[in-house]
C-alpha cells in the first residue's frame, strides 16, 4: 500500500532505505537546527533569543515579508533556491522541505446533508463530510450490516449524526466529558425532532414497529484505553432512546453514569473507563475506530484497537499533539534521537524520553500552522510583537512566573500598565517606550520565528505522523499517511492503518 512521506511529492511504496535515510537527515536537522526550532517567540527580547538569529538571514527575512509572490511561494514550500541570499537560511529551507509531508488542497464539496446544516460551523461540515467520505471509500470491502464505527472524542457528534442519520451506517459515539456528552444528546435528540422526523417518533417510543429503538446510533458516555476492544464499547453504549429519556437535560450523576474520581485536565468531568468484566461478545461484527480531530493519546488509541481481533481498520485525523503523554509518543525507537538533539534546558518540560528531557514546545509547534494571507501579516506580527515586548517588561520588573495576558485595550502603553499593576508591579511610559524601542531594532528576528516556527511545525508533525506510521508497521499492519480535508483543517492528514489479510501475507511470501 503507497503512502505519503516526507520529502516526496505524490503516494511511494515505502522502503526501509526510504525510513532509514529519512531519520538520518531527521537527526541532522534537529542537532544542526535546534535553537531556531526551539526559540519561542516571546523568548525572543525578554532574553535577548534573537541573538541565535545571524544576521545574515536580516534581509531575506525582510524580503520574504516584503514581496506576496515570494511569500505565497515560501508558504506552500515552493519557493526556489534563488530567491534566498543567505547560507544558513537556504540550508534550514532546504533540509526542511525533505522532511515535510507535502500538503494538498481539497475542493470543497456540496453539503446538502440534514445533519451537516444544524448547529454546524461550514468549515466542521467540510470536514466531517470529507473524512467520512474518505472513510467509506477505503472500507469498501467490508459489508455494511456486520460494521460498526466507533466515533472516539464524539464532542457534539457532528460525524456520528452524519453517518448514522445521513449515510445510513451503524456507530457508536464515544465521549468521556460530561459537558461534550451533554452536548452530544441536546444536539442529536434536537436534529432528529428538526429533521428526522420518524427516528424521532422511534426513539420517542411512538411507533409501534418491530424495530423501534432507532439503532444506528447508540452513545457510550465512558473513558477507553488501549485495552479496550470493540464488543466492549458497544456493551457499554446505550440506545438513542435511552438517552432521549435519561440524559437529554441531566447531569452524569443524575443518569447514574459512574463517574471518574478524579477531573481530566482537558475535559474536566469524566466517566469511568469501561471495565473489562463487561466484555460479552454478542454477534459478529468489525469494528472501525474514527478518530476524528481526537486529541492527543485518543488517535494512538485508536490506531492501537488494531491489536483486536474484532477491529479491522483504524482512522485518525490527529490535534492536539501538546496533549500527548508517553504511552502515546514516541511509539518507534528511531524517534528518540531526533527527540533527544531537541533538548534544552532553559525551556519548560513536559516530560523525560529515554532519560532526556523534551521541551513542551517540540509538541506545541507540531500543531501550529500559519497559513495567514499576505494582507493580514503586519497585524500579526505586530501582536506577536507586543505579547514579546509586554514579556520584555515584565522581567525588567522581576516578574519571572509568565501569566496570561489581558485582553489588548487602550494604547500599548496602557495595555502594558494594566498587565503589571494585575502582577503588583509598576512601570512608567518612559520606561515602557525606552523597551519597547530597543526591541523593535530586532523586529525582524519577530518575523524569522514565524518563518521557523512554520516550517519546524511542518517537519515535526510530519516526524510524529512517520512515528505513528512505523508503529504500524511494526506491529505488521498496512499503514498509510493521506490526504483528507485539505484546508479545511490544519494540514489535512489522515493516518490509518488496516490488518494484513491472509491472501495478502500469502502474497507478500
Amino acid at each position: 500500500m503507497t503512502s505519503l512521506f516526507p520529502g516526496y511529492d505524490t503516494h511511494i511504496e515505502v522502503t526501509q532505505e526510504n525510513i532509514d535515510t529519512y531519520y538520518q537527515k531527521l537527526n541532522k536537522f534537529t542537532h544542526q537546527f535546534k535553537d531556531f526550532i526551539l526559540t519561542f517567540c516571546t523568548d525572543l527580547y525578554a532574553y535577548s533569543h534573537y541573538n541565535k538569529y545571524p544576521e545574515e538571514i536580516k534581509q531575506d527575512i525582510e524580503t520574504i515579508f516584503s514581496q506576496q509572490d515570494l511569500y505565497d511561494n515560501f508558504m506552500s514550500n515552493k519557493i526556489q533556491e534563488k530567491d534566498i541570499k543567505s547560507s544558513i537560511l537556504k540550508d534550514f529551507l532546504f533540509q526542511s522541505f525533505g522532511l515535510i509531508i507535502p500538503r494538498k488542497d481539497i475542493p470543497e464539496a456540496e453539503i446538502t446533508f440534514k445533519s451537516l446544516q444544524h448547529e454546524i460551523s461550514a468549515d466542521k461540515a467540510q470536514q466531517t463530510h470529507l473524512f467520512f467520505q474518505y472513510v467509506k471509500s477505503e472500507t469498501q470491502s467490508l459489508n455494511p450490516d456486520n460494521t460498526t464505527f466507533l466515533d472516539l472524542g464524539a464532542g457534539k457528534g457532528y460525524l456520528s449524526a452524519y453517518v448514522a442519520f445521513d449515510m445510513k451506517r451503524k456507530i457508536i459515539s464515544v465521549e468521556a466529558s460530561e459537558k461534550h456528552g451533554i452536548s452530544l444528546a441536546r444536539r442529536v435528540c434536537g436534529l432528529t425532532s428538526k429533521f428526522y422526523n420518524d427516528i424521532y417518533q422511534q426513539i420517542q417510543g411512538k411507533l409501534q414497529s418491530a424495530d423501534q429503538d432507532y439503532d444506528n446510533l447508540r452513545i457510550a458516555i465512558t473513558m477507553i484505553d488501549t485495552a479496550v476492544d470493540g464488543t466492549q464499547v458497544l456493551n457499554a453504549s446505550q440506545s438513542l432512546s435511552w438517552f432521549y429519556q435519561n440524559f437529554k437535560n441531566k447531569s452524569m450523576t443524575e443518569a447514574r453514569i459512574p463517574l471518574n474520581s478524579l477531573n481530566n485536565n482537558i475535559q474536566g468531568v469524566v466517566a469511568k473507563s469501561i471495565q473489562s468484566a463487561s466484555s460479552i461478545k454478542t454477534k459478529d461484527i468489525t469494528y472501525v475506530p474514527l478518530g476524528l480531530h481526537a486529541c492527543g493519546d485518543l488517535s494512538v488509541i485508536a490506531l492501537k484497537m488494531l491489536l483486536h481481533s474484532d477491529v479491522s481498520y483504524a482512522f485518525t485525523v490527529p490535534c492536539c499533539y501538546i496533549h500527548l503523554s508517553d504511552n502515546g509518543f514516541p511509539l518507534h525507537k528511531a524517534t528518540i534521537q531526533p527527540l533527544e538533539n531537541l533538548y534544552d534546558e532553559f525551556y519548560p518540560v513536559t516530560r523525560k524520553i529515554s532519560n532526556h528531557k523534551i521541551s513542551e514546545h517540540v509538541l506545541r509547534f507540531a500543531g501550529t500552522g500559519f497559513d495567514e494571507k499576505f494582507e493580514d501579516l503586519n497585524l500579526i506580527i505586530q501582536q506577536f510583537f507586543d505579547r514579546a515586548v509586554l514579556d520584555k517588561c515584565r522581567i525588567v520588573k522581576g516578574l519571572n512566573t509568565k501569566t496570561v495576558a489581558i485582553k489588548r485595550t487602550g494604547t500599548f502603553t496602557e495595555w502594558v500598565q494594566q498587565q503589571l499593576i494585575k502582577e503588583n508591579a509598576l512601570m512608567n511610559e518612559e520606561e515602557i517606550n525606552k523597551i519597547y524601542n530597543q526591541c523593535e531594532e530586532h523586529k525582524w528576528a519577530m518575523k524569522a520565528h514565524l518563518i521557523f516556527r512554520k516550517i519546524a511545525g511542518q517537519v515535526l508533525e510530519s516526524m510524529i505522523l512517520v512515528d505513528r506510521y512505523m508503529w504500524l508497521r511494526n506491529n505488521n499492519f498496512q499503514g498509510k499517511i493521506d490526504w483528507c480535508m485539505g484546508g479545511y483543517s490544519g494540514r489535512g492528514f489522515v493516518l490509518w492503518g488496516k490488518k494484513i489479510t491472509d491472501q495478502q501475507q500469502k502474497q507478500d511470501q
